[in-house]
């Protein structure tokens, strides 16, 4: 199972070979061949308007019609409608979105021969989701999907959108590349080699049990773009390579200052914009890992300190816990996070912040 096709600003790309993949030759369809059961995934910046704003509208008429529509609508009602021959299928979410949101994630995953598909809406900054089930959807044809991989984006609120062969996941995800150093009680470790039941290093010193630990490849677009901390900034002693929902942890007489706390936690995404942190555009797809503790915990990473995975209280929604990376997990075995471990600042405050310590 793999991405196998990506479209944003600068890529129209499509192969079944997988988008990740270096491959010379891409492997032949015909025009009739479908995919039946996979994900199509997009990311869109959300502004209240009082008009309409479509993300996606495109038509293909090969091997028979298809037409893809997603909008909003004033009310912050998200409409989906996907016509493929003469089946239509339409949804609605009411996305409870009433402030401008820097990310949003849907992902319409279908499962034909399972007669059941799922339009999921995350909002990755603020750990919230919607969802909603279809049944008896169509299987997509692969030319359509081609055809929508390749056309231009045309949408200036649209980050990206993907497709994949699998049933993707919607909410919490792994940020950190499989090469940043954690340290454990026996000494640092990459964190793609750590399992649950090891044990790590917490910014005191206190070591902490790992519950789970995995990973997921995803677009390396938007929310997934590779951000790359360079050391020494950060207290980083290696430069370390995250997801932009990341946080990196700061504290000092600077944070008491500004904040009037301890330490306060920051996106790496709002570290960008200065030596201190560089974007990678290189990678169509990223693999990135995690460490999930009983509590949202900080850990050492690289030198400096990180975060462990933050699931709020996902485990409370058994529909949001299912259609995550951790389906078929029983919500009694499952933690929940009450809170992060520290403050998390707003753009404005930590663009004020690494400025300070840049």
């Amino acid at each position: 199972m793999t991405w196998i096709g990506l479209r944003d600003a600068d890529t129209q790309a499509f192969s079944l070979a997988g988008i990740a993949a270096n491959a010379t030759r891409h492997p032949r369809f015909s025009q009739t061949e479908l995919l039946r059961r996979g994900s199509l995934q997009l990311e869109f910046c959300y502004t209240p308007s009082p008009r309409a704003q479509t993300l996606v509208d495109h038509r293909c008429d090969v091997p028979w019609p298809f037409h893809l529509r997603v909008m909003i609508t004033p009310d912050a009602v998200l409409h989906f409608s996907l016509l493929c021959g003469d089946t239509r299928s339409y949804m609605t979410l009411d996305t409870g979105l009433n402030d401008c949101e820097r990310a949003v994630e849907l992902v319409y995953s279908w499962h034909a021969p399972d007669r059941v598909a799922l339009l999921s809406m995350h909002l990755p900054y603020a750990a919230k989701s919607v969802h909603r089930a279809l049944y008896e959807p169509a299987p997509l044809p692969l030319v359509a999907l081609q055809s929508l991989a390749e056309a231009p984006l045309g949408r200036p609120n649209l980050s990206y959108l993907a497709i994949s062969t699998d049933i993707e996941a919607v909410g919490p995800t792994p940020s950190l590349a499989g090469n940043a150093i954690v340290e454990t009680p026996e000494g640092p470790e990459y964190v793609a080699r750590i399992k649950p039941g090891d044990q790590v290093l917490c910014k005191d010193g206190t070591p902490k049990y790992v519950r789970w630990a995995g990973h997921r490849d995803v677009p390396a677009r938007g929310r997934f773009r590779p951000i790359r901390l360079r050391a020494p900034y950060f207290g980083l002693r290696h430069d370390t390579v995250v997801a932009p929902t990341q946080h990196v942890a700061f504290d000092g007489p600077d944070v008491e200052y500004l904040f009037g706390e301890e330490r306060v936690l920051v996106s790496a995404s709002h570290a960008v914009g200065g030596v201190q942190a560089v974007t990678d555009r290189s990678q169509h797809v990223m693999r990135y890992h995690q460490l999930l503790l009983e509590d949202h915990a900080l850990i050492r990473i690289g030198g400096g300190v990180g975060e462990s995975l933050y699931v709020g209280g996902l485990a409370e929604n058994e529909m949001a816990l299912n259609a995550s990376i951790w389906s078929g997990v029983s919500p009694a075995h499952f933690p929940k996070h009450r809170d992060f471990a520290a403050p998390v600042l707003k753009q404005y405050e930590a663009v004020t912040l690494t400025r300070a310590f840049a």
